[in-house]
């Protein structure tokens, strides 16, 4: 009987012990009953389903046995899950802080902030500096009132999209639209160039931006562009006879080049050969919308040019997120991994292929946000979640997984290998829309989130999902996380920086309160019931220091 009772005391001592070091663990303040580590430093932790689970302590780049402190704006370690299968599962390691010296970003103010929109639906799909400081933004719209009033044709019926420009304090300084009576318009990214003009891209299935070839009810693309003053100085018209998309454009040289998909082979596409599903495509012009030269890329699940930007020497970076994994994706090792991955190309000015680097795993890894960092290399963000695993695998095998999906950033050298990546993340959902760089200081994104806690727990959360701006440094280290929501949904989806310390972030919110008082009067519980919701446009300004030192 004694013997008995020892046994089941034992049990109940072993199963408290582990609960509280589990808890201890997950919120970082240490074993609350030290346990005898069972790893070794540099060696990765695998668990048996039959093992006793073992955690792993914070480590630091000094010490790989010193206890640290953790504050909000680090993550404590993760635990080894054991799987439902019985096999291993790996480890991750929260990402150490990296010493640095020289230009660095250390801290944002929010300094003003503006509303842009109506009672419709507004959003921002891109935003480019305009080089005095402003900057120039493109969108797609539902309003006809407010900021959007007598800018639509009054014979437009349905979405249409736009193109305007801000100064440095936020002041609207022209806008255009571009839409149609026969159907929706969408304006998906913009570009200034080397004379100041801008230059904008998109697509419609409208009747009316159809060429004499194609079929109703296809969809085409079109570049429009506009001198620097905003007038209007050409609308072309890009297509064959099926889908054609353009999605992003950036200035090179004194041209620009455009990337989007397509399945036409027809048309402006009557080079391309027949696909199993839709072909990314890559375009260069002159600055009289000239097609130069053209570059495709297919295999068996569609594809797309999502994200661009290039640099001063010519270079130029695309994103592609597809599940493609023969054709043109094959030659990139590690695509087809699993549900989505991102292909990160690299090409010269005459769209020569220079290297392709794959971000994939077995979940889901959506990294179109790119940025060419002006050394030749480049910076890509976005999210990835996963679907079959306990922890990230592939890519981002030593990024920490704080649970839901989370945001990422990953710097690529200019030979294609990858310098660092960091999460920005919290135990909800976490996205990165969009990043730029900052100077020689490092990087700015902009994103969403649904967390209150480790990366977001200096801003907290204060509705559905609230919209962050945070810096990044030259070696991937976090500097700083603001953020700006109501109680409702608020989104950014574009960041520019425009000189002289001074960031704008682009978004949309359905708040109507908090740090969105005032906006979205015209929504309310009837309003959302017969109609959805409504998104109004924002726009933040920020102050950012940089460190010289």
């Amino acid at each position: 009987m004694c013997n008995t009772l020892i046994k089941i005391a034992s049990a109940i001592i072993l199963v408290i012990t582990i609960i509280l070091n589990f808890f201890g663990n997950l919120f970082g303040i240490g074993d609350i009953i030290p346990t005898q580590p069972k790893t070794t430093e540099g060696t990765s932790v695998t668990q048996s389903i039959s093992e006793e689970v073992s955690f792993t302590e914070p480590t630091t780049e000094e010490s790989t046995t010193e206890r640290i402190t953790v504050n909000p704006m680090t993550r404590p370690t993760s635990v080894t899950a054991p799987s439902a299968t019985g096999t291993t599962v790996p480890t991750t390691t929260r990402p150490t802080t990296t010493q640095e010296t020289g230009p660095r970003l250390e801290q944002a103010v929010q300094e003003s902030a503006v509303s842009f929109g109506g009672s419709g639906t507004d959003s921002y799909t891109g935003a480019v500096a305009a080089g005095d400081g402003g900057f120039v933004v493109c969108g797609v719209t539902s309003s006809t009132d407010g900021s959007m009033k007598n800018v639509p044709d009054d014979s437009w019926s349905q979405s249409y999209g736009y193109v305007a420009k801000f100064d440095k304090d936020l002041n609207l300084v022209w806008i255009n639209s571009v839409g149609s009576e026969y159907g929706a318009v969408r304006v998906e990214d913009v570009a200034v160039l080397s004379d100041s003009s801008v230059v904008a891209v998109g697509y419609s299935s409208a009747q009316d931006y159809a060429s004499d070839d194609k079929f109703a009810g296809s969809i085409e693309s079109f570049i429009v562009r506009y001198s620097a003053d905003g007038r209007l100085i050409s609308k072309k018209l890009y297509g064959g006879k099926a889908l054609d998309m353009f999605m992003c454009v950036d200035s090179l040289g004194d041209g620009f080049v455009v990337g989007g998909k397509t399945d036409s082979v027809d048309g402006t596409f009557a080079d391309s050969s027949e696909s199993d599903a839709s072909k990314a495509v890559l375009m260069g012009f002159d600055k009289n919308d000239n097609i130069l030269w053209t570059r495709y890329l297919a295999g068996n699940y569609g594809a797309c040019i999502d994200g661009i930007s290039t640099d001063a020497e010519g270079n130029i970076f695309v994103t592609s997120v597809t599940a493609a994994s023969t054709g043109g994706f094959a030659a990139i090792d590690g695509m087809g991994s699993g549900y989505l991955d991102t292909a990160v190309i690299k090409y010269n000015s005459q769209g020569e292929l220079q290297w392709s680097f794959a971000v994939a795993g077995s979940g889901r890894e959506d990294f179109s946000a790119v940025a060419a960092d002006g050394n030749g290399g480049c910076v890509v963000a976005g999210y990835y979640e996963l679907v079959t695993t306990y922890a990230p695998d592939g890519t981002l095998a030593d990024i920490h997984n704080c649970g839901g999906i989370d945001a990422v950033v990953i710097r690529i050298s200019p030979d294609g290998e990858k310098l660092w990546q960091r999460s920005v993340a919290g135990f909800s959902n976490d996205y990165i829309t969009d990043i730029t760089v900052v100077e020689d200081g490092g990087f700015a994104v902009s994103g969403y989130t649904s967390s209150a806690n480790r990366d977001f727990a200096l801003i907290g959360n204060k509705g559905e999902t609230d919209s962050f701006f945070a810096l990044i440094t030259p070696a991937g280290n976090l500097a700083d996380v603001q953020g700006r929501g109501g109680t409702r949904k608020d989104r950014s989806s574009c960041v520019v920086y425009g000189g002289d310390g001074k960031a704008f972030v682009l978004g949309q919110t359905t708040s109507s309160d908090i740090d969105f008082d005032g906006m979205n009067s015209h929504i309310n519980d009837t309003f959302i019931s017969l109609f959805g919701d409504a998104f109004t446009g924002f726009v933040t300004g920020y102050g950012v220091t940089i460190n010289n030192s």
